[in-house]
């Protein structure tokens, strides 16, 4: 049973069209996320900042300093954009994807104060990126696939759709230990949390009790539901559409953005390459033909 499952892990790399998007996706997302911040690197990172360096393990081993960081912040994050732009159009391949999570685990090391929960998962898909053949598309130079380059890319793949599960997962358990979530009241009190109040929608919603009830189990239910019935064809999309539902509530009602961006950017990894060239296929036929009648 095990040598079956290499051979057919073996045979070809089964995402290889969505690893690729990811890895344009992901990028897209880092670089975004460092250049809207270009105004307080000196705050977030140099010798003035007022936030605590917290010194890792890693830099001890090595003797570098937290002086030696802080004075040298601007190179590292030079250093960071260079081999995110390299990344993405797929220079350097693998080892740049090494260079990238190391430099991303830098800065976030520098100022873990600002480090949220969709910064971590970022973390985990360019670890994974690192082992996974994301370059037969968009790339400047193609990969080609060996059995055993697909063997590792599949693996890094189903690594990154267990990552998600074990995120939604653990999201589950951590909620309902708590007595709010137990009882049902949980949405109401983040409705009228004045951090998560993005719109006056909240405060309206936080009204009707019934549907904060209903949020917060619901909630509950997709969490727990998510990483047992994803593998199963038939749940799958209800599942996403879901989950997308969730996210972009979340997103417009709660201001947690990263978080939800980088959850919704997990969930093309559920399809295999053949459905994405079909939805392609499907999207670019009804495209041509509008175009046609135009």
């Amino acid at each position: 049973m095990l040598n079956s499952l290499i051979i057919f892990l073996q045979k070809e790399n089964y995402k290889r069209f969505y690893l690729a998007l990811l890895r344009i996706i992901l990028c897209s997302f880092l670089l975004k996320e460092i250049l809207l911040k270009y105004s307080t690197w000196s705050l977030l990172y140099s010798n003035t900042t007022l936030l605590q360096f917290n010194t890792h393990s890693v830099f001890a081993v090595t003797g570098i300093g937290d002086g030696f960081l802080k004075e040298h912040y601007l190179f590292v994050i030079i250093c960071y954009i260079t081999s995110l732009l390299l990344f993405l159009f797929g220079i350097g391949k693998n080892i740049m994807a090494a260079i990238v999570f190391c430099l991303l685990f830098l800065l976030q090391r520098l100022n873990n104060a600002e480090v949220n929960g969709g910064d971590a998962l970022a973390r985990f898909l360019i670890f994974y990126l690192i082992f996974a053949n994301s370059f037969q598309y968009f790339a400047v130079k193609k990969s080609s696939s060996t059995p055993v380059t697909n063997l590792i890319s599949n693996l890094a793949s189903f690594s990154m759709m267990l990552q998600l599960c074990i995120a939604y997962y653990f999201g589950f358990y951590n909620k309902v230990i708590n007595p709010y979530w137990q009882d049902g009241s949980a949405m109401y009190y983040i409705f009228n949390t004045h951090a998560y109040a993005s719109t006056g929608l909240n405060k309206t919603l936080s009204q009707y009790n019934w549907l904060t009830i209903f949020f917060t189990y619901a909630t509950l239910v997709l969490e727990v539901s998510f990483p047992f019935l994803i593998w199963f064809k038939k749940c799958r999309n209800p599942l996403m559409i879901l989950g997308v539902i969730l996210h972009l509530s979340i997103y417009f009602l709660m201001m947690l953005y990263n978080l939800q961006i980088v959850f919704l950017i997990f969930y093309g990894l559920f399809f295999t390459h053949e459905e994405w060239m079909n939805f392609l296929k499907k999207r670019i036929n009804i495209f041509y033909r509008t175009m046609v009648k135009q």
